[in-house]
C-alpha cells in the first residue's frame, strides 16, 4: 500500500502495485480499468466533483467517475512528482513546466514555465502548490510564480527535503538529521 486516502462519503481508498481500490466498511473492491491496465499508483484525492484522482509512477494521472477508471489524456506529470487540485483547478508538474487544468472541461487555463531540475517534491495545501529542492518556489491559483523566503542555512540543514502538510501548513522535514523548516 503506498497511499491512503478519506473521501468525503467516508470510503476509504487504497494505492498499491496491482492499482487502486475502495473499502466501504464491509469489503475492499478493486477498481479496475477497461481498456489498460494500472499498476503501482499513489497520490489519491478528490475533487469538487467527487471523482478520485491517483497517478500511477510513471506520472500517468488518472480519476475515477461512476465506477469506471479514465486517463487523463492531456498532460503527464514528470515522473513521480505529484499533481494538486486547487479548488477547480489540476496543477501538473512536467518536465520544464507546471500545467494549469481546468477540472470541469480539462481545458488548458494556463502553462508556466520553470526549471525543473532542482525540483524534488511537488506539494499543495489546498491553496498554493509547491514545488520543493535546493530552493521553494510555489504557484497561486492564477499561476503567479512566486519564491518563498527561507532561512540562509536552509541547503545545509535540510539537504534532502521531505514536505508534509499538517492543518494547512507546510513543513519541510530533512531526510537526514532532526532539522525542519
Amino acid at each position: 500500500v503506498y497511499d491512503v486516502f478519506q473521501d468525503n462519503k467516508s470510503f476509504i481508498w487504497f494505492s498499491t502495485e496491482k492499482g487502486i481500490c475502495r473499502y466501504d466498511g464491509l469489503q475492499i473492491k478493486e477498481i479496475l480499468a477497461k481498456d489498460f491496465i494500472i499498476k503501482g499508483v499513489s497520490h489519491i484525492s478528490q475533487d469538487q466533483k467527487e471523482r478520485i484522482w491517483f497517478q500511477d509512477f510513471n506520472g500517468r494521472i488518472y480519476y475515477i467517475y461512476n465506477n469506471q477508471v479514465f486517463l487523463f489524456k492531456p498532460y503527464k506529470a514528470n515522473g513521480f512528482l505529484k499533481y494538486a487540485i486547487i479548488n477547480n483547478q489540476l496543477f501538473v508538474a512536467g518536465k520544464n513546466e507546471v500545467k494549469l487544468f481546468e477540472l470541469y472541461n480539462f481545458k488548458l487555463i494556463k502553462t508556466i514555465n520553470v526549471d525543473m531540475t532542482w525540483v524534488k517534491h511537488t506539494i499543495s495545501d489546498g491553496k498554493k502548490f509547491y514545488l520543493i529542492g535546493n530552493k521553494i518556489q510555489s504557484l497561486d491559483i492564477i499561476g503567479k510564480l512566486n519564491v518563498e523566503k527561507t532561512p540562509d542555512d536552509y541547503l545545509s540543514k535540510i539537504s534532502a527535503p521531505l514536505p508534509v502538510i499538517n492543518n494547512g501548513k507546510l513543513f519541510i522535514f530533512s531526510k537526514f538529521g532532526e532539522n525542519y523548516l
